[in-house]
């Protein structure tokens, strides 16, 4: 699903001219994209629901906060999975939410867990 949601973020800015760098195994984003001086960092959520809520990592979300002017959000919903010869293939999904800058609405911030510190005894 995230791999589909990717494919369609990819190809929206791949057709207004930037260039996609993948980010996804080392940065807080998924795709770094320039063209000529200009950057973009861009996350990207993919989701076989409707996509009214997604997840953002504590890194997400700091990474967004320092960069607003410079992020973008995408989220790809109604991504359907089929099985195709013993494989999943992920296939559809319409942009539902296509943020750029992405300034994240604290009030739509929701905390769904906590790190909880036992101290030693």
């Amino acid at each position: 699903v995230k791999h589909r949601a990717m494919q369609v973020a990819r190809r929206i800015y791949e057709a207004k001219g930037w260039k996609i760098v993948d980010m996804t195994s080392s940065q807080p984003f998924d795709f770094l994209a320039t063209k000529g001086n200009d950057r973009k960092f861009i996350e990207v959520k993919g989701t076989t629901g409707a996509g009214r809520s997604v997840i953002l990592t504590h890194g997400e979300v700091n990474h967004i906060r320092s960069n607003a002017k410079h992020s973008a959000l995408i989220v790809v919903s109604g991504i359907v999975l089929e099985r195709v010869r013993g494989r999943w293939e992920a296939t559809g999904g319409t942009v539902t939410t296509h943020e750029d800058p992405c300034a994240l609405l604290e009030a739509n911030l929701c905390a769904t867990q906590y790190r909880y510190k036992v101290l030693d005894q």
